[in-house]
């Protein structure tokens, strides 16, 4: 996190041991995914997916941390 004056994020990752799936892909029964990409961004902050079959998947977000 960054300091006075700095853009504070905080990240919150999800990972699996899962079977994983091909990112370049397109999949019909991503709409979960979409949804949370849509949510985060909406929110000012930032998505991503990390996956390959056999190897599991991250998801990742990030995001800015508001004034109070």
């Amino acid at each position: 996190m960054g300091g006075k004056g700095q853009d504070q994020r905080a990240e919150v990752s999800v990972r699996d041991d899962g079977v994983g799936f091909d990112t370049s892909e397109k999949r019909p029964s991503t709409h979960g995914l979409l949804g949370m990409r849509y949510r985060v961004a909406a929110e000012g902050g930032s998505f991503q997916v990390n996956s390959s079959p056999g190897q599991g998947t991250v998801l990742t977000a990030q995001l800015p941390i508001l004034p109070a």
